[in-house]
């Protein structure tokens, strides 16, 4: 029992499990990224990437935020 809290405990897989956070919010932003390119960037109405993703508007601006999701500018 004493061994398995040490690896439970130990740094390295503290770290581990970090990294994976990581990527999972990783994936979540390259999701959300390319649900909005596919619809022109539009959140909200019955052809936005909210209701594309399951999601009420306000919480996936909140996500967009969050993971610093912005459109981007185009330049003439």
């Amino acid at each position: 029992m004493r061994e398995l809290r040490n690896v439970i405990e130990s740094p390295d897989v503290q770290q581990q499990v970090q990294q994976k956070l990581r990527k999972l919010a990783e994936v979540e932003r390259e999701h959300i990224i390319a649900t909005l390119e596919r619809l022109s960037w539009k959140v909200r109405g019955k052809d936005g990437a909210a209701i594309a993703l399951g999601l009420p508007p306000t919480t996936l601006e909140s996500r967009m935020k969050k993971l610093e999701i912005r459109r981007p500018v185009r330049r003439a």
